[in-house]
Formats: C-alpha cells, structure tokens, sequence
C-alpha cells in the first residue's frame, strides 16, 4: 500500500513539474545590435519565437533609461521561427514619448508579451574609431626610434 501512495505521488510530481516547466518555456529571444552605439546613434531591436511550439504575441517594447520609458506598442503574433526586428534612436518613429538617445549610459530594453524578456545597449560619449589605432601607434613607434637614433648620432659625434 506504502508503494503504491509512494507511486502515485512519484507520477503527480513528475506531472505538476511538467506542466510548470511547459510554462516556462514560453519565451522569445531577444537581441540588440549594435551593443555600443554614440550619441544619437540607433540599434535593432530583434525578438524571435525559438522556442515555444505555439504563437506567442509580443505586445509592446519597452526602452528604459533614467527616468524616462519608451514604449512602442506591436500586438504581434509570432509562430514558431518568426521574428519582428524594430529601430531605436533618436529620430526613429513609433515611440512613446520620442525615440532619444542622445544621453549617455545603460539603455535596458525590455519585451512585454506572456513573458518579459531583457536586453540592453550602452550610448557612449567616449566612442573611439578602431582605424585610427593603428596608425596612431605607427607614429608614437616611429617617433621613438628616431629619438633613440637620435641619442645615439648625439652621443658619436661627442
């Protein structure tokens, strides 16, 4: 008799555990690009339905910097595989208050549906250009040399 109630609660937490992980799985997946953006500069908002074998509906976009939301309203069903890409940044339409990245900092950008899902971009006010690096270190090397070659002409001729 011990065995069989032992059983039975076996099989209905094994139940209860499936049904609550069925509800967990219901999510998207959430991608912002570029990651580091300058000032007034815009990123792609990208959700895609992997992993639920249902339609999920996204039904707005959040961006949140400081005090200020901005919320763009979509209402989207998205099948298994689909995905809806949106634009943020100032001047992009669509949004609630204005679009606006002209601060610097951590943007959080959220997906409202079933489920709430987080990503973030960062503005920077410190942006460098990569092609530059290079050449620049080009000259400090070659400005080294000629003071090295420099000493030692200075120190022959002495």
């Amino acid at each position: 008799m011990k065995l069989k109630l032992a059983s039975a609660i076996l099989v209905v937490s094994i139940l209860v555990l499936l049904g609550v992980s069925s509800v967990f799985a219901i999510t998207a997946y959430l991608d912002v690009s570029p990651k580091r953006i300058p000032p007034d500069g815009t990123v792609t908002i990208y959700v895609e339905n992997k992993y639920e074998p249902t339609t999920i509906t996204v039904d707005r976009i959040e961006v949140v910097y400081g005090g200020a939301t901005y919320t763009k309203s979509l209402g989207v069903d998205l099948d298994p595989g689909d995905s809806v890409s949106v634009d943020f940044g100032t001047g992009v339409g669509g949004w609630t208050p204005a679009a606006d990245t002209g601060q610097g900092g951590k943007y959080v950008v959220k997906v409202i549906g079933p489920f709430t899902v987080e990503d973030y971009f960062d503005v920077s006010t410190m942006f460098s250009v990569p092609e530059f690096v290079l050449p620049l270190l080009l000259v400090v090397a070659m400005g080294f040399a000629l003071f090295a070659v420099g000493r030692k002409v200075k120190k022959s001729r002495n």
